[in-house]
């Protein structure tokens, strides 16, 4: 499930960085060969490297805990500044997630499939190390693949 969440991802951002590099080198109105887009090296490369350091925080943060979240988010809560930042940021995010809520589903999906993975590694009894590793190759393998059958798809 994980390998196909994160094909699935991998997909999006590949089609998506499509189209963003043809509005940026004015191609988007012409029907050019998708070949076009992999010839703008920056944006292309920053784009997947991002994804791939998401792919990897996003792993390690859900594999690894370093510190309880819950312990710090009630102490947070309970200073006075901490409550009013909360009060002003809590809403703030749920209409940014209403807004995007192709982009906020598209992360929750990838954090329970995650999530997922996790429990039913430490379900067998891998350690934490052993879980990382297996996640983090499910992912990116998954996040290659679907942008590698993405490319297939469109090149023919």
């Amino acid at each position: 499930m994980l390998l196909l969440a994160y094909a699935c991802f991998g997909w999006q951002v590949s089609t998506n960085l499509k189209y963003l590099n043809l509005e940026r080198s004015g191609l988007y109105d012409k029907v050019p060969s998708f070949s076009h887009w992999l010839w703008l090296p920056g944006l292309t490369a920053i784009v997947w490297l991002l994804a791939i350091v998401y792919t990897l925080l996003m792993t390690a943060a859900l594999t690894t805990p370093l510190f309880d979240f819950g312990y710090l988010s009630v102490r947070f809560l309970k200073s006075k500044g901490g409550a009013f930042i909360g009060t002003i940021f809590a809403p703030l995010l749920v209409v940014v997630a209403l807004f995007w809520v192709h982009i906020f589903s598209t992360a929750l999906v990838l954090v329970a499939a995650k999530l997922l993975m996790k429990f039913d590694l430490q379900t067998t009894g891998f350690k934490r190390n052993e879980s990382f590793a297996l996640t983090a190759f499910f992912s990116l393998a998954g996040l290659g693949l679907g942008g590698a059958a993405n490319y297939l798809f469109q090149t023919g």
